[in-house]
C-alpha cells in the first residue's frame, strides 16, 4: 500500500469521526429541545382541557337558568360593564371572587350609610334620661305623654322642676 493513500484514508476517517461527534452533540441539544417542547405541549394540553371544562360549566350554568333570569341579567350587563371596567372577568371562574369583593364593598357602603343615618336619627331621638312626663292632667287615655327636653334645660316632673 502506498503511504499517500493511507494518509488520505486516515484524513477521511478523522473527518468522519469529527462529523460523528458533531452529530452526537447536535442530537443531545435536539433531545433537550424535544423534552422542552413536549413539556410545553403537555402544559398547553392541560390548559385546553381546563378551558373545555370551564366552558362546559359556563354553558351548563346558563342553560340551567330560567329565561326571565337570563333576560334580567342581560339588562344589567351594560351597567355592570361600566362599573367594573377592566376588572370585568372574561371567564366564569373569575365571577365568584369578584362577586364576593363587590358584595363586601356594597356591605361596607351600606354599613357606612346606616351609621350616618343612625347618627342623624340618634340626634333626633329623645334621650329618655332627660325626658319627663306631663302632669297627670295631660293624660291621653291611661298613659302619660313623654316630653322631650334638652339636657341643659330644667326638667318638669310630677314632683316639680328639677335642674
Amino acid at each position: 500500500m502506498r503511504p499517500g493513500r493511507l494518509l488520505a484514508g486516515s484524513g477521511r476517517l478523522n473527518e468522519i469521526e469529527r462529523r460523528l461527534k458533531e452529530n452526537q452533540q447536535t442530537a443531545a441539544v435536539l433531545e433537550i429541545e424535544l423534552k422542552q417542547v413536549q413539556g410545553r405541549i403537555s402544559v398547553l394540553d392541560h390548559r385546553i382541557e381546563q378551558a373545555g371544562k370551564a366552558r362546559a360549566r359556563e354553558t351548563a350554568l346558563v342553560a340551567a337558568q330560567p329565561p326571565d333570569v337570563l333576560d334580567a341579567a342581560r339588562d344589567v350587563y351594560p351597567d355592570l360593564a361600566q362599573r367594573l371596567g377592566r376588572r370585568a372577568p372574561t371567564e366564569a371562574d373569575g365571577c365568584p371572587p369578584l362577586a364576593a369583593d363587590m358584595t363586601a364593598g356594597f356591605q361596607r357602603d351600606i354599613d357606612r350609610r346606616n351609621k350616618e343615618i343612625g347618627g342623624y336619627a340618634q340626634s333626633l331621638r329623645p334621650t329618655w334620661a332627660t325626658c319627663a312626663y306631663h302632669p297627670p292632667a295631660h293624660l291621653k287615655g291611661d298613659r302619660l305623654l313623654p316630653v322631650v327636653q334638652h339636657r341643659a334645660a330644667p326638667m318638669i316632673t310630677r314632683d316639680g322642676i328639677q335642674r
